[in-house]
């Protein structure tokens, strides 16, 4: 099995029609809602991330496909491996989206060409998010997330202020545990000679604080 790298990209504002010619069918696009946020949005998977994720389920080493026919339709299988991955994206998005604004997301139509998934007019402003991933043999493929502006937009105020602190509600109430491993600082014994014996230690200094959830900073 082989683990893809994701880089996420700026996000972008343009016109809906700006972003469809460079697209070329057959792609896996659903559009989605995103309640409360108003309207439609839409999501495309580029089909080479979608046969490598494919070659991968089945124990192989991630190969993608070539050009398909621009008519060709995503088999049964084919549509399976994609429920799975956008079951999985729905939850990030919502997991996201949370700290702002609880939104849940759900798929309502499908299409293999981004023309007719009129989420907008094409002379309306879009926010184009794109993931470049990079998994298998040499494989190279993305995954957009497309929201019309207009559903953004109430909303830009809170993202700016969000940004600017770059805080969450959660975190400004989170205690702060800083350990020296054994051998450093102030804490005595031998040194831990193996990143896994450096991780069961942490892993055991955290239980028997009965630290329930916790995020872990190191260098």
């Amino acid at each position: 099995r082989t683990s893809p790298r994701v880089n996420l990209t700026k996000a972008k504002i343009m016109k809906f029609g700006e972003y469809l010619p460079d697209l070329k069918p057959p792609l896996s696009v659903t559009t989605i809602r995103a309640n409360p946020l108003r309207g439609s949005s839409m999501v495309l998977i580029e089909p080479n991330i979608i046969f490598s994720a494919l070659d991968n389920f089945f124990g192989g080493f991630g190969r993608g496909i070539g050009t398909l026919p621009p008519g060709r339709l995503f088999t049964p299988t084919e549509s399976r491996i994609i429920k799975l991955m956008l079951d999985q994206l729905f939850m990030s998005l919502q997991e996201a989206w949370n700290p702002l604004l609880p939104v849940e997301i759900e798929a309502v139509g499908f299409e293999i060409n981004p023309q007719f998934a009129q989420i907008v007019d094409e002379n309306e402003l879009v926010i184009l998010t794109r993931c470049e991933i990079e998994i298998g043999q040499n494989v190279n493929g993305f995954i957009d997330i497309v929201y019309p502006y207009a559903a953004v937009k109430p909303y830009r105020e809170m993202l700016k202020s969000r940004l600017r602190t770059g805080e969450s509600d959660d975190e400004k109430n989170w205690n702060v545990l800083a350990i020296d491993l054994p051998g450093h600082g102030r804490s005595g014994g031998d040194s831990l000679t193996s990143i896994e014996a450096m991780a069961t230690w942490i892993i055991a200094v955290i239980d028997s604080c009965g630290i329930a959830q916790s995020a872990l900073v190191g260098h």
